[in-house]
C-alpha cells in the first residue's frame, strides 16, 4: 500500500502528464498504443524488395525485374504517403 505522500506524488505526475502529453496520457489511461507504435516495417521491406528487384533486372537486363522493382517501389512509397496523410488528418 502506498503512503499518503507517494499518493500525492503520483498525482501531481499524472497530472503532469495530462498537461504536457495528453495523448501520452490518454494513451496510458486506456491501454493503447499511440501513433509512435506504427507498424513500418513492412513498407521498408516492400522498398528493400522493389530496389533489389530493379536492381538485379538492371544488372541482368532484365526490363520486367527492373520495372517490377520500380512499381514495387513506386506502390509502396504512394502507400505510405497515404497513410501519413489519412493519420495526420485524424488529428486535432
Amino acid at each position: 500500500m502506498l503512503s499518503r505522500r507517494e499518493r500525492q506524488q503520483l498525482a501531481r505526475i499524472e497530472l503532469w502528464f495530462e498537461q504536457s502529453d495528453p495523448e501520452l496520457a490518454e494513451a496510458l489511461a486506456t491501454g493503447r498504443p499511440t501513433g509512435a507504435g506504427r507498424r513500418r516495417w513492412p513498407y521498408l521491406v516492400l522498398l528493400y524488395l522493389g530496389a533489389v528487384l530493379s536492381l538485379a533486372g538492371v544488372v541482368a537486363a532484365s526490363p520486367t525485374s527492373f520495372f517490377g522493382g520500380l512499381v514495387i517501389l513506386t506502390g509502396t512509397a504512394l502507400a505510405y504517403l497515404w497513410r501519413r496523410e489519412k493519420q495526420q488528418r485524424r488529428l486535432p
